[in-house]
């Protein structure tokens, strides 16, 4: 039980961590150094954070922890362009350490016990803290909720990939044509483009019962299927998914040239380099 709870802790951290990861590249790319430098510092601080985590995660992890050394003297020289070129290394570290950290016990009736504590728990702190701290425990939840489904949700994905490349074709095969967005991105909650229920126009009911979500159900503006087409062609992908690195490892297809590092999808042959 002690190992279980141990191991639930660090992924907590590591998940933490990536949060901080995951707000990167689109800075990086809009030349915000100020605030990238800032979201670096809290992810090496978020890293370093506990001396307990830092020597399991230094003696377990030490892949992680070196390359987190490195970050914080690239970003002591500012080094902006190295700092990107590390940002997938420290990805994959993450997922591989995240990934290798077991929660389920041996015995069934003690993960049961565990679930049910941690589920009172945090339901106990939605109700009677203030809203802040309400917040704060939102948020915790939600991270738990990551470490405890991260493998249901990477293939939640993928099986949501190949559902709509189906509906899709059925739609060009009736049509002549894919749902347009005018060229345009679209997504439930888009970061570029137009955030919308019906972000594939017309695809549903008609051609599949209900257009899917992430299946983190984030309301992280990154963390979405988006679609974009000219009615000719189209490309949809995910962005940021859970279980990015695995992925890209076992499922080179999907690899999105255009983010090859944090995004996965389908896509008509013209549209690939969208």
């Amino acid at each position: 039980m002690g190992n279980v709870l141990k191991n639930l802790f660090l992924k907590i951290h590591l998940f933490r961590c990536n949060l901080h990861l995951l707000r990167l590249h689109p800075l990086y790319i809009e030349r915000d150094f100020t605030t990238y430098g800032q979201v670096w510092q809290e992810l090496i601080n978020q890293a370093m954070s506990s001396k307990a985590l830092n020597a399991e995660l230094s003696g377990r992890f030490p892949i992680f922890f070196d390359l987190i050394k490195k970050a914080q003297i690239l970003l002591s020289e500012q080094q902006w362009t190295s700092l990107e070129q590390l940002q997938p290394q420290i990805d994959n570290a993450l997922e591989n350490a995240t990934v290798s950290l077991p929660l389920i016990p041996l015995q069934s009736k003690f993960r049961n016990l565990l679930i049910v504590i941690v589920a009172i728990f945090f339901i106990g702190a939605a109700i009677i803290l203030p809203r802040p701290l309400k917040e704060k425990y939102n948020r915790e939840v939600s991270i738990m909720d990551l470490a405890a489904n991260q493998q249901i949700y990477a293939q939640k994905t993928l099986d949501d990939l190949t559902v709509l490349k189906k509906a899709l074709d059925a739609f060009y095969r009736n049509n002549h044509s894919y749902p347009s967005t005018n060229s345009t991105w679209f997504g439930i909650k888009s970061p570029f483009g137009e955030s919308r229920a019906d972000w594939i126009p017309g695809l549903a009911p008609k051609y599949i019962h209900q257009l899917p979500a992430d299946p983190r159900k984030s309301r992280t503006d990154i963390q979405q299927y988006m679609y974009m087409s000219n009615g000719k062609d189209f490309k949809l992908i995910a962005h940021f998914p859970v279980g990015i690195a695995d992925a890209i490892k076992k499922h080179p297809e999907l690899v999105d040239s255009k983010r090859p590092s944090w995004s996965i999808g389908i896509w008509s042959d013209s549209a690939k380099t969208w």
